[in-house]
């Protein structure tokens, strides 16, 4: 009997794998240091929003453009910075190209939030659609 669950503990991972989306190859993340330059704010697309901030990310991409890790290196507030992390590790990425092949990447992302005029908070321009 413990066999025979010791053979199950080692086999189902190894199932689950086999059935998991490739998402290539993710490098270790680049530890998060701290962004200190503290940019202007970009000029508003449309009147009438306010300035609220930018949250700045170091964002890892596989050589097949998926998101492999997210860090905040400069933030705006917990609540937002957790919005903006869970919303770029939805993305997909055209993978970085070297000699013709998918590479993986570090990316520095900025990602601008206004107020608009009823106080909401809105990023600048609009996320790209996800696949």
């Amino acid at each position: 009997m413990k066999l025979r669950l010791f053979c199950l503990t080692l086999v189902m991972p190894l199932t689950l794998a086999v059935h998991a989306e490739d998402r290539g190859l993710c490098p270790p993340a680049p530890s998060a240091s701290a962004d200190t330059k503290k940019p202007g704010p970009p000029p508003a697309s449309t009147p009438g929003k306010q300035y609220a901030g930018t949250v700045t990310l170091l964002t890892t991409i596989s050589d097949k453009g998926y998101v492999c890790s997210v860090s905040v290196t400069r933030g705006i507030d917990k609540d937002t910075d957790s919005r903006t992390r869970e919303r770029i590790a939805k993305w997909h990425f055209q993978p970085a190209k070297k000699d013709g092949h998918g590479v993986a990447a570090v990316v520095k992302i900025d990602v601008n939030y206004w107020r608009n005029a009823n106080g909401e908070l809105v990023s600048d321009p609009p996320p790209p659609n996800v696949d």
